[in-house]
């Protein structure tokens, strides 16, 4: 099914980029309008002027899932791991790293629109397609940036990739607040050791606060290999994360059942 990027204008704040199904594009084409943002747990959704015609309704959604919510007539974006009210119909995904919808607020005003490709990124949004991502700009707080997403052995891997003259910067979307706790510093420790021995890849914290894996490089002709390098340590981050997460639960349940 061939799909559609949309541009979702938050005002005094920036613009994120969805990828929806065509029939919706399609409704959408020529037009924008404008709308406002209700947050529900970790969603935002607000209310459009557009039909979905789809009967296909899901009861569960995957962080970075956009859908259309009949009762409400509204486009949802969930950004965390709520899940719907009611049944929803699924219409895409966010490209945009999901922490950017952290900062929304109720009541915030938006402008929905199809999106419009920048020329003078040109070339890294084709090394980025070349390598199956989903690519597109967008703008935070006034700053432009390429946004990419692709699924990475059945994950979800959103990247924001930083263009200045002298280089690039790319981060993913954060696995989990950064702070100096001991299990925090342990945490990232472990990253670390399964980030190293790669040449621009690193474990990082964001300036939101959040840990993430970033790369950098300084030529175009580098970002394939930073890329590749950044998906095949990603997998492995969070497949070790959630290895810790059934030890510890396997360990929860063997000491439940010695009480």
């Amino acid at each position: 099914m061939r799909q559609v990027l949309v541009d979702i204008a938050v005002k005094d704040y920036g613009t994120l980029v969805v990828d929806v199904i065509e029939g919706f594009g399609r409704k959408l084409s020529g037009k924008k309008f404008s709308s406002e943002v209700n947050v529900w747990k970790e969603e935002i959704y607000f209310t459009i002027p557009i039909s979905i015609a789809e009967t296909k309704t899901v009861h569960r959604v995957s962080r970075g899932d956009v859908t259309y919510w009949a009762p409400g007539s509204a486009l949802c974006v969930f950004y965390g791991y709520s899940q719907p009210y009611t049944p929803v119909i699924p219409l895409g995904f966010s490209v945009s790293p999901v922490h950017h919808y952290y900062s929304i607020k109720d009541g915030a005003e938006v402008e929905v629109k199809v999106h419009e490709e920048r020329k003078h990124f040109f070339e890294e949004t084709k090394i980025l397609r070349d390598l199956n991502y989903t690519v597109a700009t967008a703008e935070i707080d006034g700053y432009h940036s390429l946004v990419a997403c692709k699924r990475v052995e059945e994950k979800r891997l959103s990247v924001e990739i930083c263009i200045e003259d002298y280089g690039y910067y790319i981060e993913t979307e954060p696995f989990f607040t950064y702070g100096r706790d001991p299990l925090t510093v342990l945490l990232v420790g472990a990253l670390r050791e399964i980030a190293s021995y790669k040449k621009y890849l690193r474990v990082d914290v964001s300036e939101d606060n959040y840990v993430c894996l970033s790369a950098c490089c300084e030529k175009r002709s580098e970002l394939p290999e930073a890329l590749k390098e950044l998906e095949e340590t990603y997998v492995k981050a969070l497949s070790f994360l959630r290895s810790l997460y059934l030890f510890a639960n396997l360990n929860c349940n063997a000491n439940l059942k010695t009480v």
